[in-house]
């Protein structure tokens, strides 16, 4: 456990992280007592009432009624997912979606949206009778009540992602959930939905519930959130009781590419406790951009960034330059692969990257080495470097980006 000096440029950061958020906000109120604000210019879900859900689902059946009255074929229409052009980025809130965009149709009378439109008028339906019930279901839930018609999961998944987009609003307030991959750990406890006291500071830690919305009463000593890209990284911090060796924290994984009730539950953890967040992944393509997902967001859930994205998070490691640091030997390392390369390029063509000298620098001189390093090519040293070494000497010298 380190002394309060070790902390000094946590807290700087933490102060920094803060000031910038109540600058920013008061920004804002400022803008839009003014009538100067863009928030028009944004789709973002807000979170409504039951009442109000109800009513836009029964407004769609509505025009559906009409449209066969009429002998038109009814369509659904929203903006289109997907797609940085529909996107805009700011440093303070990420991606988010843009109001004036490229509409979907999907339609009864295209022969190629037909299942499409029967797929989302059945998740309406679901949809409905939750919120009337007061009862929640998981997207497998709901894709195994009717598998011979929806043939796959991911027709669902797209479904209710869309529903979502259609009536601007976030999918936890649609009563749907998904089913949680994450984990979280360390010095960290919470009320769930049923008023129950969860404990994270166990063993292996605990799963990310699936109804993170409902969590609250966030208490913890923590001096930071560690986000780690790899499950076996994570467990071993916690077997490694990187808590009582460095100090105080909250681990949380993914395990691999980030699920939607992990991205939730951080971006929670920040707005409940205001710690500094950082984040551990591989330094390649594929772990860059786990990082860039939990902290500007992703493309396709962009009118939902309000509750996924965390601006505040910060790259610990591993950086490309950490690896010509420490010198690890190139036997360690991988050679980046012609996909990795692709990759790479493009990421750093997106604004969050370009918009981020540091993180581009980073991105540069891995394609300029040519060489990816995974967190565990520490092991080559010492298989206690990562812990006893690495994250205190990163953390004390405020080596993050």
């Amino acid at each position: 456990m380190y002394g309060l000096e070790f902390w000094y440029k946590l807290q700087e950061l933490e102060d920094e992280l803060k000031s910038n958020e109540n600058a920013y906000n008061l920004l804002q109120r400022i803008k839009e007592k003014q009538g100067t604000s863009n928030e028009a210019a944004i789709f973002a879900a807000t979170k409504i009432n039951k009442e109000e859900v109800l009513q836009k689902i029964e407004e769609i059946i509505i025009q559906f009624l009409e449209c066969i009255a009429n002998d038109t074929l009814p369509k659904f229409l929203f903006n289109k997912r997907g797609s940085f052009s529909n996107t805009t980025y700011s440093n303070e809130r990420g991606m988010q979606m843009v109001n004036d965009v490229a509409l979907q149709e999907v339609s009864l009378e295209n022969e190629s949206s037909v299942k499409k439109y029967a797929v989302m008028m059945s998740c309406l339906q679901t949809v409905y009778s939750l919120i009337q019930s007061g009862k929640h279901a998981t997207k497998r839930d709901i894709y195994y009540s009717n598998v011979n018609f929806f043939k796959t999961q991911r027709v669902v998944d797209e479904a209710i992602s869309d529903i979502s987009c259609m009536l601007c609003i976030p999918r936890h307030s649609l009563n749907v959930l998904s089913s949680s991959k994450g984990f979280v750990g360390g010095n960290l406890s919470f009320k769930d939905a049923e008023k129950n006291i969860v404990n994270c500071n166990v063993n292996e830690g605990v799963q990310v519930p699936c109804y993170v919305d409902g969590l609250n009463n966030f208490e913890s000593n923590a001096k930071f959130v560690l986000i780690i890209e790899k499950e076996a990284i994570y467990k071993r911090l916690l077997e490694e009781k990187i808590n009582e060796k460095i100090g105080p924290c909250i681990l949380i994984t993914g395990k691999g590419f980030p699920d939607i009730n992990t991205r939730m539950l951080i971006r929670k953890l920040w707005q409940g406790l205001h710690i500094p967040i950082l984040a551990l992944v591989d330094a390649d393509p594929h772990g860059i951009e786990i990082m860039c997902v939990h902290r500007f967001g992703s493309k396709a859930l962009s009118h939902e960034a309000s509750y996924l994205t965390c601006p505040v998070i910060r790259w610990l490691g591993v950086l490309p330059k950490d690896v010509n640091e420490v010198n690890i030997k190139e036997d360690q390392l991988i050679k980046l692969s012609d996909n990795d390369r692709k990759k790479a390029n493009d990421m750093i063509k997106r604004t969050y990257i370009s918009s981020n000298p540091a993180i581009l620098d980073q991105m540069k001189l891995m394609l300029e080495k040519g060489f990816k390093a995974e967190i565990e090519c520490f092991d080559s040293i010492s298989r206690s470097f990562l812990t006893d070494i690495y994250l205190p000497h990163k953390i004390k010298n405020g080596d993050w980006i």
